[in-house]
């Protein structure tokens, strides 16, 4: 994935939130549960039948963007190749 690509990415997912009082991630397994119960006035569990995909929703009015901009690039790096992240990090293209 190229970085504007990333970039591309970043931006639908920051329309895709405007207007919206939730975002929904992906965690690693029990990551939601440990958010939820570490900070539940910013987080909550999905529905108990999404429990199963490891969805925390979140409270945007509750989070600043440094912190989503943490929590969405940590649920990225779960899905991509490492790799991937690894090129990201040092700032290339692949």
């Amino acid at each position: 994935m190229r970085l504007r690509e990333v970039s591309r990415v970043s931006d639908r997912l920051s329309r895709a939130l405007a207007g919206r009082d939730r975002a929904r991630l992906r965690l690693p397994e029990r990551g939601g549960e440990w958010l939820v119960g570490t900070e539940p006035e910013k987080f909550l569990l999905p529905s108990r039948s999404d429990l199963r995909y490891n969805w925390v929703h979140v409270r945007l009015a509750a989070i600043d963007a440094a912190e989503m901009r943490e929590l969405v690039s940590d649920a990225w790096r779960m899905v991509v190749p490492k790799r991937v992240a690894a090129a990201y990090d040092r700032g290339e293209s692949e």
